[in-house]
């Protein structure tokens, strides 16, 4: 099994024990992941979704990290708006 496969196994099991903060942190690091393969429209869909739970649970510094990261994943697409 691939660490990629695994990361997203292990997003579903967060999901299922309830532990939001690692899942925004989880969901991140999975759009990490797709940003460093060149899938930026893929690293801004999760990063998105990590956005919300942080957001969600108040986790001030898992959302700043995912702004961030989306901002460079537009800056590749070359939107800067």
């Amino acid at each position: 099994m691939s660490a990629f496969v695994g990361w997203k196994r292990h997003s579903r099991r967060r999901r299922q024990l309830k532990n939001r903060i690692a899942e925004g942190t989880h969901l991140g690091n999975l759009g990490g992941v797709y940003f460093i393969l060149g899938d930026s429209g893929r690293a801004i869909e999760y990063q998105e979704l990590a956005l919300k739970v942080d957001r969600d649970v108040g986790n001030m510094q898992g959302e700043a990290r995912a702004l961030g990261n989306l901002g460079n994943a537009y800056g590749v697409l070359g939107k800067f708006r």
